[in-house]
C-alpha cells in the first residue's frame, strides 16, 4: 500500500467501514501520496480522517477529493463551493 501511494496520480478508496478501517486514511496516508495527487472516495466517510484530508487540500499534498455525498460524515463540496478558491491549484 505504501508504494501505492507514492505512485498513484488517483487513489480511490473502496472499501467497508468496519472497526479496522474506521479513520485508516489520514496524516500518514497523505503524506505518503505524491504531490498533487487526487483523492477518490466511494467508500464510507468515516474511513477518512477529515481534518488531515484537509491539511493535504490546504497544502497542495493533494489536488482534489471527491467524496460521494452519501459516504461524508460532514459534508464537504469542493467543486462550485466557496472551498474550491480556498485551496491552491
Amino acid at each position: 500500500m505504501d508504494e501505492l501511494l507514492k505512485q498513484s496520480d488517483v487513489v480511490s478508496l473502496n472499501l467497508p467501514l468496519n472497526d479496522k478501517t474506521k479513520g485508516s486514511f489520514g496524516k500518514k496516508q497523505f503524506d505518503m501520496m505524491k504531490e498533487g495527487a487526487a483523492l477518490v472516495n466511494t467508500a464510507r466517510g468515516a474511513i477518512v480522517d477529515e481534518e488531515a484530508l484537509i491539511e493535504a487540500l490546504e497544502s497542495g499534498k493533494v489536488s482534489l477529493s471527491l467524496t460521494m455525498i452519501d459516504v461524508a460524515q460532514v459534508l464537504i463540496l469542493l467543486v462550485g463551493h466557496c472551498w474550491s478558491r480556498r485551496f491552491p491549484k
